[in-house]
């Protein structure tokens, strides 16, 4: 079963490339194995379904999906988004953490599975971009990587450079598969390797993440290191001590880094303009026409609606297409309850994060949060980014309760 966690981690960026069907990415089928080993296998060793109690307000989450389900009109598309919650949730979540858990991996085990996935996965984007770019010979390799969801797929940046998406659907998801696990991965090699090879694998995926072109990932990524700046100052307010000599080489490393941007600001705005416009949101995309006609749905609701939700997937059932914002689509198909319900599941995970007694958990924060604000402006929630980032916490925080004992 650990050579099933592990190539599960490993293809986590997979969820668009070599599925075997277009709602059958390599994740979930290797998720799907792993849960029905831990089942039958795991009746002989006793092993259990791992339940925390900030679970509950999953339960509970569930438990709104369902019942707003039976209580709406009902379509094909309702039961598919509802069958679709629930097998991400008892898969990605309660399968792959139980599994983890029985197993007792170590941290060391998960986040080299993960570094090596990120390490693929990025260097196929730069292959990718540059072949598509730059050596249009060798671009019919991009051809016969197999995608049943999304084949035909040319993003350009700026009307004429073809972004990178690697093994995901999208340019934008692979930036939050980045932005979920790269941290992760990268704090894998930084302790354990030399400063050297940590800094050129950091490039190696910085430019592999640039080439994705993704306004939304670099914005909420750099949102991510600013907030848990002031998490560590908060924590670190009373023992914090200046060193002169770094921050003096910082500040002119910085006056030079300004100082050369400054001689080329004019061609540096005329190429980052798309990216500047999306993150000013003066091109959303269609994202705010989506937004409105699904909390349109919400306004013109009952009393009851309100709370329990106009129905899992009820938004694409009227409209034919999503809000692009997976908060809204709580709000509005599973109501208050059910958005409260995983605001506070959510708000237990960080409670539990801030607890850790390990800088690890900076590097956690990091990925945490830019998902969770990547989901402002998506409502995929069948990717198990957000899912593995949670379990790789609640892993940590049970580890360090055993040590303590």
């Amino acid at each position: 079963m650990r050579i099933v966690v592990k190539y599960f981690l490993i293809t986590l960026g997979m969820v668009s490339a070599f599925s075997l069907h277009a709602w059958l990415p390599i994740p979930l089928f290797l998720g799907i194995v792993g849960l029905l080993l831990l089942l039958v296998i795991g009746i002989k060793k006793n092993y259990k379904i791992i339940f925390n109690k900030e679970d509950l307000f999953l339960v509970l989450l569930l438990l709104f999906v369902f019942t707003s389900l039976t209580l709406n009109d009902i379509s094909r598309t309702n039961i598919n988004h509802a069958m679709a919650f629930f097998m991400v949730l008892f898969v990605y979540y309660f399968g792959v953490r139980s599994l983890i858990f029985n197993l007792k991996l170590e941290m060391k085990f998960i986040n080299k599975a993960i570094f090596i996935g990120v390490i693929i996965s990025s260097l196929y984007a730069i292959f990718e971009f540059s072949t598509k770019n730059y050596i249009p010979s060798l671009s019919f390799v991009n051809e016969y990587i197999y995608r049943p969801a999304v084949q035909d797929y040319t993003p350009l940046y700026n009307g004429s450079i073809i972004r990178a998406r690697s093994f995901t659907e999208e340019s934008g998801v692979f930036a939050l598969y980045l932005n979920a696990f790269a941290p992760v991965g990268l704090l894998y090699v930084k302790e354990r390797y030399k400063t050297l090879k940590f800094y050129f694998l950091v490039f190696l995926v910085a430019i592999s993440y640039l080439f994705s072109f993704s306004a939304g990932g670099i914005g909420f990524l750099l949102s991510s290191i600013f907030l848990c700046g002031l998490l560590w100052l908060v924590n670190n307010a009373k023992n914090l001590r200046v060193n002169i000599k770094k921050a003096s080489i910082f500040f002119y490393v910085t006056l030079v880094f300004i100082i050369i941007i400054s001689m080329y600001i004019n061609q540096i705005i005329s190429f980052l303009y798309p990216l500047l416009d999306k993150i000013t949101l003066e091109n959303d995309s269609g994202r705010f026409a989506r937004w409105q006609m699904a909390l349109s749905l919400f306004k013109d609701a009952n009393w009851f609606q309100y709370f329990i939700g106009v129905g899992p997937g009820q938004v694409s059932e009227v409209f034919g297409t999503g809000t692009t914002s997976f908060y809204i689509d709580r709000l509005v198909e599973n109501g208050v309850f059910g958005l409260a319900c995983f605001l506070a599941f959510i708000s237990m995970i960080y409670m539990k994060l801030n607890k850790l007694q390990t800088n690890r958990k900076y590097v956690y924060f990091i990925s945490l949060t830019s998902v969770l604000l990547h989901y402002f402006i998506i409502s995929n929630y069948w990717f198990p980014f957000l899912w593995i980032i949670i379990i790789i916490i609640q892993l940590e925080s049970w580890k360090g309760k055993v040590e303590n004992v």
